[in-house]
């Protein structure tokens, strides 16, 4: 959820910026957030207090490095694309779910049948949400050809996507 909300890409962006500092501060509020929320935490939870502190702690200074572009670069996250993708995301997870839970399959079997359903429907659903646009797509196809003999498994997936752009983006 927080790669959406630039997760991976502040420090990487600060730093590259030479606005190391910042990226100082950042890693001092994860420090001054994580060192207690540890000490209390993980005594008296184990593992799941751990897991809670990695999550929670790094936010503090996600935030403060995004407020900190807003106020100095003038943009943010695009929370509206974000909401979509979370969507899109959210919606394909929960068609494999249910689809996963009427079926009896080996552990493989349900990784791969999920990985099958999914990344089409995600892909399909992104395209009617209007996540992914015309120039979108003619990078993914692209991206595919580049798999040399593995772009015939994929080229169907994206024929479907192009006519379902063409309907949703008319010109």
């Amino acid at each position: 959820i927080f790669l959406g909300l630039g997760g991976l890409s502040v420090s990487n962006l600060l730093n590259g910026q030479g606005e190391t500092h910042v990226v100082l501060y950042m890693r001092l509020l994860n420090l001054l957030l994580g060192l207690p929320m540890a000490l209390i935490l993980i005594p008296r939870f184990g593992v799941v207090g751990l897991i809670a502190t990695l999550i929670v702690s790094p936010r503090l200074g996600l935030i403060y490095g995004l407020y900190w572009i807003w106020r100095r670069y003038g943009f943010t996250v695009d929370f509206k694309s974000s909401a979509k993708i979370y969507l899109s995301a959210a919606a394909a997870f929960l068609g494999v779910e249910l689809l996963l839970r009427f079926t009896a399959l080996t552990p493989w079997m349900s990784l791969l049948l999920g990985a099958a359903v999914y990344i089409p429907l995600y892909l399909i659903l992104t395209v009617l949400l209007r996540v992914l646009d015309e120039g979108d797509l003619r990078n993914l196809r692209r991206m595919v050809r580049a798999l040399g003999p593995l772009s015939t498994l994929f080229t169907p997936l994206l024929s479907l996507l192009e006519a379902l752009s063409a309907l949703v983006y008319p010109d």
